[in-house]
C-alpha cells in the first residue's frame, strides 16, 4: 500500500496550487482528479494579484503571464464583449484594462488575464517538473479516516494518507461524506457562452 504525507483529491485551480505549494514547501504528496484533462467549457477568466504574487513567490508568475498572453492574442480576451446583444456588442479592452490601477497598488504583480482553461494545464506542467505525483482520469471511490491518517481506494488501489485535501470542487462528495456543510453566493450576472468553430 501507497503512503504520502498529503492527498489532493481534484486537479483543478484549488488543488493545483496546494501541489506546487506543499512541493515549495517539501512535503511530498499524490493528487488525483477524476477528468483526464482540464475542462474545455469556460470558467474563470483572471487571477486575482494576491494569488498572481503566490505565483511569483513560487517562481511561476512569468509562465503563468506568457500563457496569459496567448489568450489576449485573441485581440478581445478569447471573444470576451460587452453590449446589448451579439451583433452591436464592442470587444472589452482588457489588454489596457490592467493599466488604470498602475501606482495605486503596492504589489509588483499585477491582475492576470488568464482563463482557467489555459493555466490549469500549466501548473499541472509545472508541478510535473518539479517531481508531482499527478494522476488524471483517476477517481476517489471510497475513503475512511482514523487517529493515523486517511486511508483512500484509488482506481482500485489503497493508498494511505496523513492529510486529505478536498479539492473536489463545490459539490465536494468528501466533504458530503464528512457532513462538512457549506454555501455558495447566489450568481450576480448571467452570461451567455456561444461556441463556434470555423475555418
Amino acid at each position: 500500500m501507497t503512503r504520502t504525507p498529503v492527498l489532493i483529491v481534484g486537479g483543478g485551480l484549488v488543488g493545483l496550487s496546494a501541489a506546487l505549494l506543499l512541493q515549495y514547501h517539501e512535503v511530498d504528496f499524490v493528487l488525483v482528479e477524476r477528468r483526464t484533462g482540464a475542462s474545455v467549457l469556460p470558467r474563470s477568466r483572471g487571477v486575482h494579484v494576491r494569488t498572481v504574487e503566490m505565483f511569483r513567490q513560487l517562481g511561476i508568475e512569468d509562465r503563468v503571464q506568457e500563457v496569459a498572453a496567448t489568450a489576449l492574442k485573441a485581440g478581445a480576451f478569447g471573444g470576451a464583449r460587452h453590449g446589448r446583444n451579439l451583433i452591436d456588442s464592442e470587444a472589452l479592452d482588457l489588454k489596457n484594462l490592467h493599466k488604470l490601477g498602475l501606482g495605486l497598488d503596492p504589489s509588483p504583480s499585477n491582475f492576470c488575464f488568464c482563463p482557467q482553461v489555459l493555466l490549469e494545464p500549466v501548473l499541472a506542467a509545472i508541478a510535473r517538473e518539479r517531481g508531482g505525483e499527478l494522476h488524471f482520469g483517476t477517481e476517489l471511490t471510497e475513503f475512511s479516516t482514523g487517529s493515523d491518517g486517511v486511508t483512500a481506494t484509488i482506481g482500485g488501489d489503497e493508498i494511505e494518507a496523513d492529510y486529505l485535501l478536498a479539492a473536489d470542487g463545490t459539490g465536494s462528495q468528501i466533504r458530503t461524506q464528512l457532513g462538512i456543510t457549506g454555501w455558495t453566493l447566489p450568481p450576480t450576472h448571467k452570461y451567455l457562452n456561444a461556441f463556434a468553430r470555423a475555418d
